[in-house]
């Protein structure tokens, strides 16, 4: 008799089949060393005519058939890569298959079946932030908003700049305004000045609110970093209309006619600066100045404005400046310098080359040893290529040349979870939160492992509670840990 096993995934109706593992033969397992160097010498023809012999001896390894599917990987089979991974896993393969499995359908454009395979491993892996990640930008493109905002939360601190603005998009999009400014702002950190739309997203923001004075502002911070781009926007006519209201006496100074001018033409005539004039027969006002001034730390972010004040608020620096000094771009007329190897590395890693990346991190080690940057990114590189154990020696590698570097430990842990037995990754947890003791995403972490492995419902209560009591207001995982709270014995 036949037994199947159904695994389903979280965002279909259709399960993924998955056989009972069967025993591998112990006397003769595959010899996949050759197979494997030729891999590594980025010799993949050699290598996928070494694995189909292998396959026709060995019809139902999962060993072969998984090394199979990643050098079709390799070879840019996509679609023929996902069929080999996912017979893999049905063979008795490790659940890590099916994320290798979800990122060959994506390359192959088959987002349906991604999700599949995504959401089939996060329910065995929920705290896996780069699966999270894919999995969040696949639903994003499916048209799925409310999965694709929960998975975007459960990888926020690997967002980047196009993650960021879809999840403040998706955040106006429900009307919730403080958690959409939050994301519009975090999408300009990342790339600063690259792009208008976080500015666009932040004025429909104020410009909803009815708050004027911050939209006026935004109007011309806009202009000086972006011009011309506001006249492209659907707010165009909204902002003219504004700035002709609010800046009458000075576009009168100005002697500006503002009849039939577009948004862009008005910011930019107040923002050049007024030539000097004799003075005849009596004074004019002096024209109104703007400036950049932080907020004071601790409060929430805003972009408040008087009649010659605006302020910006980041929670990293309390500086004034003047709109020319935060807007401006200074002359860059050297000659570009040399990548050095970590550029290179980081270069190969977002062309998804990642065994080029490893070989300039070793170069990089080679020239300063004590480079965490560099350790880090190579431990990236195994991980990606499925090489746990290499990029959990390299990540600790990381860390301890660089202990107070958060990101960095986060990265090891979410690798040592795939590697290091249970208790031993508890008691790594339980290091990194006695070195950070306010990072929420530890706590979180540790509250996650109390609750769900170690099932000690309070232990993990504390934690939770010890978590919100820390969180700010709009922190992502304070709903989470408030959910699981309420679902613990303790708390019915």
């Amino acid at each position: 008799m036949v037994v199947s096993i159904v695994i389903t995934g979280g965002c279909s109706d259709d399960p993924i089949q998955v056989s009972p593992p069967r025993e591998p033969d112990k006397q003769n397992p595959p010899d996949l060393s050759e197979a494997i160097q030729k891999r590594i010498e980025g010799k993949t023809d050699e290598a996928l005519a070494i694995l189909r012999k292998l396959n026709d001896r060995h019809p139902e390894s999962p060993e072969i058939i998984t090394m199979l599917g990643r050098t079709l990987l390799d070879a840019e089979e996509y679609a023929l890569a996902a069929f080999r991974l996912e017979q893999a896993f049905s063979l008795g393969g490790a659940t890590n298959i099916l994320s290798e499995t979800g990122q060959a359908h994506e390359l192959a454009e088959d987002d349906e079946s991604a999700e599949k395979a995504y959401a089939t491993y996060i329910q065995k892996h929920p705290d896996d932030t780069f699966a999270n990640l894919k999995y969040a930008r696949v639903l994003h493109r499916l048209g799925k908003k409310s999965k694709a905002l929960d998975a975007f939360l459960q990888a926020s601190d690997k967002a980047e700049t196009a993650d960021a603005m879809a999840v403040a998009q998706l955040f106006l999009a429900k009307g919730m305004y403080p958690q959409a400014e939050h994301w519009f702002r975090s999408a300009e950190k990342k790339a600063p000045n690259q792009s208008p739309l976080p500015y666009l997203g932040l004025l429909k923001i104020r410009l909803s609110l009815k708050d004027e004075n911050s939209a006026e502002t935004l109007i011309l911070a806009m202009e000086k970093t972006h011009p011309g781009s506001l006249d492209k926007s659907e707010h165009a006519k909204i902002a003219a209309d504004l700035l002709k209201r609010r800046r009458r006496l000075d576009f009168f100074q100005r002697d500006y006619a503002t009849a039939g001018k577009t948004a862009s033409q008005l910011a930019a005539a107040l923002l050049a600066p007024i030539k000097a004039e004799p003075v005849v027969g009596g004074s004019k006002l002096p024209p109104r100045t703007l400036e950049i001034v932080e907020k004071p730390p601790g409060s929430p972010f805003s972009i408040e404005s008087n009649a010659s004040q605006t302020s910006f608020q980041d929670n990293e620096t309390t500086t004034t400046l003047s709109l020319a000094d935060i807007f401006s771009s200074p002359p860059n007329n050297s000659k570009p310098a040399e990548k050095s190897f970590l550029d290179q590395a980081e270069l190969a890693m977002l062309e998804k080359n990642f065994r080029s990346a490893l070989l300039f991190t070793r170069r990089a080690i080679r020239e300063n040893p004590k480079n965490a940057a560099a350790w880090h990114m190579a431990s990236q590189a195994h991980f990606l290529l499925g090489e746990g154990n290499e990029a959990e020696m390299k990540s600790l590698e990381a860390t301890r040349h660089a202990p107070e570097d958060l990101g960095y430990h986060m990265d090891y842990l979410r690798i040592a979870r795939e590697t290091l037995a249970g208790q031993r990754y508890l008691e790594e947890l339980e290091k990194a939160h006695e070195r950070f003791p306010e990072s929420i995403e530890i706590l979180w972490q540790l509250a996650r492992r109390y609750h769900i492995a170690e099932n000690k419902p309070a232990t993990a209560a504390i934690l939770y509670r010890k978590l919100l009591a820390l969180a700010p207001p709009d922190n992502p995982l304070r709903p989470e840990a408030e959910r699981e709270l309420r679902s613990l014995p303790l708390n019915p």
